[in-house]
């Protein structure tokens, strides 16, 4: 593996495929892949949180 070898999946990518509920998968066991998985990981955290407090917000708001 050298330096120069391209990374498969953007970040950008990961962000569309969040935003579409889809899941990619990196198997790559370098840097780039250690650090893919950990941002999908966060961002899936994100992604979740957000859908929470909206739904409670929501919620919230048809029981007024």
């Amino acid at each position: 593996m050298s330096i120069g070898m391209p990374i498969a999946v953007t970040f950008t990518e990961i962000i569309t495929a969040l935003k579409k509920s889809q899941i990619i998968y990196s198997n790559r066991k370098d840097e780039f892949g250690y650090v893919y998985r950990t941002f999908y990981n966060m961002s899936s955290g994100i992604k979740n949180l957000i859908n929470t407090v909206y739904k409670k917000e929501i919620a919230i708001k048809d029981a007024d």
